[in-house]
């Protein structure tokens, strides 16, 4: 039991190295960078809840948005909720977001 353990633990650095980070442009807002994919389904009627530093995180303007985020959200779109937000909109690859 121990050994499967030890080659779980050597097998997941490695698959976290091969992620190819992605610079998507720069932030036009200060707000949150989201990935949209995450937020295809939000309405009123069925918002989306995302947990800072995992689902979203905040930006400033001008900052990069790279992988896993795609697109900005401002402050305005937003409901904060502790360390969460809520969101009702959905959001396009690219919102808010200037290309290199």
């Amino acid at each position: 039991m121990e050994n499967k353990d030890l080659e779980k633990k050597d097998t997941e650095p490695a698959a976290a190295e091969e992620q190819e980070i992605i610079v998507y442009g720069k932030a036009k807002i200060d707000g949150v960078a989201v990935p949209s994919q995450a937020l295809v389904q939000a309405t009123e009627d069925f918002p989306i809840i995302l947990m800072v530093g995992v689902d979203f995180i905040p930006i400033k303007q001008g900052e990069e948005v790279k992988t896993p985020y795609d697109a900005v959200l401002s402050m305005d779109e937003i409901q904060k909720i502790g360390p969460m937000i809520r969101v009702i909109k959905k959001a396009e690859p690219m919102t808010n977001v200037e290309a290199l």
